[in-house]
């Protein structure tokens, strides 16, 4: 991601519908697949427009600013803004903010290999072991990097951005490529050139949780409560925003 997202910057949600109460602050973490703003396609994405349903459903004003992963956590844990959405944080438990219970957003982590390169075929590190594999650079694909990092036989390219990773594979200069299953389908869609579809394979799911500072509003719990009628009543309408921030998994 371009560092000058790494510093408070407001985030453009949709408007909301009128609130009586105050803006809520949703700390955007920049942290992966859950970005709320990408430097090559500006403010917003599933998350983001997932937040402005949420809280347009909820009756509720948001406002946006994104952080590295550390800060935005931090801020969270210490009140200084009212909640976000990623995957569990042992930090937030200790802390005593509140989680929604169940996740409002997935993603599904996959090997993809293009046409003509030895397919993978089994969930497991060791299926990666002697080939070239393309990441992309600031993801840690749930410490998966760091493992392959200690094979000697594993070469790891690191391309700056889902475009390029796919062109950069698409042109078989790497045997296999990391990518969330939802990254991987909105970089497709913004490309200007076609390429052939990858083989692919499921390694891994994560999820999304909404999490709430308790004091957010003066009763965060009853913020939660809204966020989650919310989210189940878009649920029950498939709403495809909804739809967008949740790819394969079960919760």
């Amino acid at each position: 991601m371009n560092s000058k997202f790494f510093a408070a910057v407001l985030i453009a949600l949709a408007p909301t519908r009128l609130a009586a109460e105050a803006p809520l602050i949703f700390i955007a973490p920049d942290v992966e697949p859950f970005y709320v703003a990408q430097a090559d396609c500006g403010p917003g994405g599933r998350i983001g427009d997932l937040v402005t349903a949420l809280a347009d459903e909820a009756g509720l004003a948001v406002d946006g600013v994104l952080y590295p992963i550390a800060r935005a956590v931090d801020m969270l844990a210490k009140g200084a803004a009212d909640l976000t959405i990623m995957p569990k944080r042992a930090e937030f438990r200790a802390a005593g903010v509140l989680r929604s219970a169940r996740p409002v957003a997935a993603d599904a982590l996959k090997a993809y290999w293009p046409p003509g390169a030895p397919p993978v075929t089994a969930p497991s590190v060791d299926e990666l072991s002697g080939r070239t594999v393309v990441a992309i650079h600031g993801y840690a694909y749930g410490g998966l990097v760091e493992r392959l990092s200690v094979d000697p036989s594993v070469t790891i390219k690191f391309i700056s951005d889902p475009e390029a990773w796919l062109r950069y594979l698409g042109r078989r200069r790497g045997d296999v490529g990391l990518l969330y299953e939802g990254v991987y389908r909105e970089a497709r869609g913004r490309l200007e050139q076609p390429i052939p579809a990858f083989g692919h394979i499921t390694l891994g799911f994560v999820f999304g949780y909404l999490y709430v500072h308790p004091d957010a509003n003066g009763d965060g719990a009853r913020i939660l409560d809204k966020l989650e009628r919310a989210y189940a009543r878009l649920t029950d309408r498939d709403d495809p925003v909804v739809q967008r921030a949740y790819v394969g998994g079960a919760s």
